[in-house]
């Protein structure tokens, strides 16, 4: 057995780039930067609705990752809770156009 082979995000994750969600796990200033970041998509409008899945994939980040930005959303009311099921809920924002 051989040693494992390093992917490209191993080589990059080991050159000291990391991702704003791997810097979230370190950094509470980064993970507020990524509700912001959110935060602001949904002042400009670009959701009509949200789960956690399209936050995930938008912004390239784990589903529980986006789970969780999605409650700190909800707890400052800036979305609400549309249609709540435990596998994938539906949020929308509560800015009216």
């Amino acid at each position: 057995m051989g040693k494992r082979k390093k992917n490209e995000v191993d080589n990059y994750v080991s050159k000291g780039n990391r991702s704003i969600v791997k810097q979230a796990l370190y950094d509470s200033h980064a993970a507020d930067e990524l509700v912001n970041r959110v935060r602001k998509d949904l002042k400009r409008g670009q959701f009509s609705y949200l789960t956690p899945y399209l936050v995930s994939e938008k912004y390239s980040i784990s589903i529980s990752t986006a789970k969780k930005i999605l409650r700190v959303l909800l707890n400052e009311n800036a979305i609400r809770v549309f249609s709540g099921g435990r596998r994938a809920p539906l949020y929308v924002p509560t800015t009216s156009k």
